[in-house]
């Protein structure tokens, strides 16, 4: 009977701080004193309902406080504390605001391995979401929002696959498939289109390679032909000049030529034996390039 007292007398106690916890931090949330939330050291470690909601306030203190590192953080942390009850207009502020930090911070990284690390993050977190608002009653405003999502896992499958190389890549080119098979009807009115612009294709004289531009990724996505079926397999992403208008193939298919209508540059690339491109250069040729023609000079 003591033990069991005393067992109670400490969860009451535990449950008391952790009460008073949230309403210190909500008490310092609602008179916009960020600093002294973060700094306060008030914070949590369990899963209730009231844990998250401190978690929350500390995620858009360090946000407003502009603290990235501590706003993925903190975020992170809130979202594993989500339950069957948190409002989904709480859940869809944390992913959106993690998962546009982490675009952001895409940008600075240079290193291959970090980058394909913070892409995998990434994919994470939209998978996550995704499924979120798949299973919850959502609104129309939602069902936006989960388009959204879908669109921007799409682009960062895109953005790894251009890491990546033989067997890892088709393995990749076809998760995107299967994602673009489960998107829904209307996908395409919201705005999915702009970023599967493709501009121009060119097929090499042997009909073993297929090379196609995507103005909205910047990239030439190059495919090996079976020569029986017809049926392409991805063999390369890589990129390119920005919004590359048309693309050409010398006649002996040994090289290929891209302009890019944005920035008026042309790129030049090799087209090895496995049907792969290697850059040779880019330079400026003019304002708004539309059109590639490749000829053969008889000397």
């Amino acid at each position: 009977m003591k033990i069991f007292v005393s067992i109670t007398l400490a969860f009451t106690v535990l449950l008391g701080c952790a009460a008073s916890n949230y309403q210190k931090a909500e008490k310092l949330y609602q008179n916009n004193q960020y600093q002294e939330l973060v700094q306060s050291g008030v914070n949590c470690s369990d899963f209730s309902p009231e844990c998250f909601q401190l978690k929350y306030y500390r995620t858009e203190s360090y946000n407003i406080l502009g603290d990235k590192n501590a706003t993925l953080e903190a975020s992170k942390e809130a979202i594993d504390r989500i339950g069957a009850d948190t409002p989904l207009s709480k859940i869809n502020y944390l992913y959106s605001l993690r998962t546009s930090l982490i675009r952001e911070k895409l940008l600075s990284l240079k290193n291959e391995t970090d980058r394909a690390t913070t892409l995998r993050v990434l994919e994470s977190d939209y998978r996550e979401i995704i499924s979120i608002l798949m299973t919850r009653d959502m609104g129309e405003n939602y069902q936006t929002e989960k388009t959204e999502y879908q669109i921007f896992l799409v682009e960062s499958l895109l953005e790894r696959m251009k890491l990546l190389s033989g067997r890892n890549l088709e393995i990749l080119y076809d998760r995107i498939l299967d994602l673009i098979r489960d998107f829904d009807p209307s996908l395409i009115s919201e705005g999915y289109d702009k970023y599967t612009r493709c501009s121009s294709l060119r097929i090499t004289n042997s009909g073993r390679f297929l090379f196609v531009l995507n103005r909205s990724h910047n990239s030439v996505a190059c495919f090996i032909v079976d020569p029986i079926t017809g049926i392409l397999k991805m063999n390369q992403i890589i990129p390119t000049e920005t919004i590359p208008r048309e693309l050409g193939l010398d006649p002996d298919d040994k090289f290929l030529f891209v302009v890019g209508y944005e920035n008026g540059r042309v790129a030049s690339y090799r087209v090895l034996d496995d049907g792969k491109l290697r850059q040779l250069e880019s330079r400026y040729i003019g304002k708004n390039p539309m059109w590639v023609l490749v000829t053969r000079e008889e000397f």
